[in-house]
C-alpha cells in the first residue's frame, strides 16, 4: 500500500498515526510491513466522541 504513492514516508507517517489514535487496527503480534493488513476501526456511537 505505502510503497506505491509518491510521498511514502508521509503515508506511512499517516497510517501509523491513524493506528496510534485507534482508527485503524493492525495485527501487533507480527512485524508491521508494507504487506501488513490495516482495517478501519468500527466507531461507537457516542462514548469518547471527538467534537
Amino acid at each position: 500500500m505505502v510503497s506505491f504513492t509518491a510521498g511514502p514516508l508521509v503515508v506511512r507517517a499517516v497510517v501509523l498515526h491513524l493506528c496510534w489514535t485507534g482508527a485503524l487496527t493492525v495485527d501487533l503480534t507480527r512485524p508491521l510491513e508494507d504487506a501488513s493488513l490495516v482495517q478501519a476501526t468500527v466507531a461507537s456511537s457516542g462514548a469518547g466522541a471527538r467534537q
